[in-house]
């Protein structure tokens, strides 16, 4: 089974299109969506109209809770980050707004886990940025593969069978019997570290992880913010 894991595609439906045909190249099964739809960029509607239609499985983001009134609005409404969420809601329309609602904050099979941040309170969305961070997770899930995003930098946790860290970035990885693996699986829409997408492409069969970088037109991009008056990405 080949599963395609995206997350913060963050309302940029050029990018995700552009994941998505990979990921029907890749003959990928399942699509599993890490949260973040929304926030941050352009297009909010088509995005989830893009999620719905292509992905199997999808979960909460921090933007898309407030988006979607989970995250009261007075604990958010100061902070610039989240103008773009309630801004769109309308546009998004009740019905969907409920939708995202009902999203859970984790998922589950025998073989991953997955959350949008970290494993130690999933509703809270922390960020796993260090060591101590991939820790805390593997501490707090038994499960010997996990996946998270919301970072936006693609990055593979190891954690070896003498409790040793081992890091590693872009590319594929086979999965090591008595290692265990956070595979955050980077960002789809709003590129923080470089000016590419990524997913993760996971391979039970094979037992390999695959992260994988994707190209979009980044000048189309930042034409789509500076023509809607939106804020560019530092």
């Amino acid at each position: 089974m080949k599963y395609a894991i995206i997350s913060d595609v963050h309302a940029n439906p050029a990018a995700f299109m552009a994941v998505l045909d990979d990921i029907g190249r890749q003959k990928a099964d399942k699509i599993i969506c890490l949260g973040d739809v929304t926030g941050y960029g352009y297009d909010a509607v088509e995005a989830y109209i893009l999620a719905r239609e292509n992905c199997d499985v999808w979960i909460l983001g921090n933007h898309d809770a407030v988006c979607a009134g989970v995250v009261a609005d007075a604990l958010v409404r100061d902070n610039p980050h989240y103008n773009l969420d309630i801004a769109v809601r309308r546009k998004l329309g009740r019905d969907r707004l409920a939708e995202i609602r009902a999203l859970p904050y984790t998922f589950s099979n025998r073989r991953f886990a997955c959350a949008h941040g970290d494993f130690t309170a999933p509703q809270d969305f922390g960020y796993i940025l260090c060591a101590d961070d991939a820790k805390g997770s593997f501490s707090a899930c038994e499960r010997g593969l996990m996946f998270v995003g919301h970072t936006h930098e693609a990055k593979i946790w190891a954690l070896t069978p003498n409790d040793e860290m081992e890091i590693s970035g872009i590319g594929r990885i086979e999965l090591k019997s008595g290692y265990r693996y956070i595979v955050d699986v980077g960002s789809v829409g709003y590129p923080r570290h470089n000016l590419f997408s990524s997913y993760a492409l996971y391979d039970s069969g094979a037992g390999t992880v695959d992260l994988r970088r994707i190209d979009f037109d980044v000048s189309a991009y930042i034409k789509a913010f500076k023509d809607r008056d939106i804020a560019l990405p530092p």
